[in-house]
């Protein structure tokens, strides 16, 4: 996630510096793919946990 992060600050800096519409475009998509990644990876996490916690009380 951090080195998409800092994919995303690379193409933010390069897209203020340089806009065009094509630039300003990927940079949506990345945005778009990095928020659902994240929420992905949430819901993985949180469904880890709580198996994780049903494991420790037992039957």
């Amino acid at each position: 996630m951090l080195g998409l992060d800092v994919f995303i600050a690379a193409d933010i800096v390069n897209s203020v510096l340089a806009p065009t519409w094509e630039k300003v475009g990927l940079l949506a998509a990345i945005v778009a793919v990095r928020v659902v990644l994240s929420w992905i990876l949430l819901r993985e996490i949180d469904a880890a946990r709580a198996e994780a916690e049903r494991g420790k009380r037992g039957p």
